[in-house]
């Protein structure tokens, strides 16, 4: 049968931040936020790249998406404090990725926390 259901990147944080960040994945270098937030730009733009393809000649019905391996942070007890606390752990750590997709542009802190402006072009809508 036909292929309705694509995915245009795996885990795209495994080729990004563990490979160029941590350097625990190949190519295993340990670079700067600032080369990291572009790996991560890069790959955002490939998505993008993808998605269209996709949308162009997947057929009818096809769906597109990335599988995104998101850190996960668990409140500690269930009180406002701890699932706020929770809540902005996770965009720090994420948004750059979803919130990018989603809102078409990267959070401030991400890019002030990377040491470097925008990357040229933006990401992918």
């Amino acid at each position: 049968g036909e292929v309705t259901h694509w995915i245009t990147m795996n885990e795209i944080r495994c080729f990004t931040l563990l490979a160029y960040g941590y350097g625990t994945k190949a190519p295993g270098r340990q670079e700067s936020a600032a080369i990291v937030n572009q790996t991560f730009h890069h790959a955002l733009l490939c998505h993008g790249h993808g998605v269209r393809a996709v949308r162009e000649f997947g057929g009818a019905g096809a769906v597109v998406g990335l599988t995104d391996n998101c850190d996960v942070c668990i409140p500690v007890t269930e009180t406002p404090a701890d699932i706020a606390a929770a809540k902005s752990w996770f965009l720090e750590k994420n948004a750059h990725v979803l919130g990018a997709m989603h809102a078409g542009h990267y959070p401030a802190d991400y890019l002030a926390r990377g040491g470097a402006p925008p990357p040229p072009g933006g990401p992918p809508a």
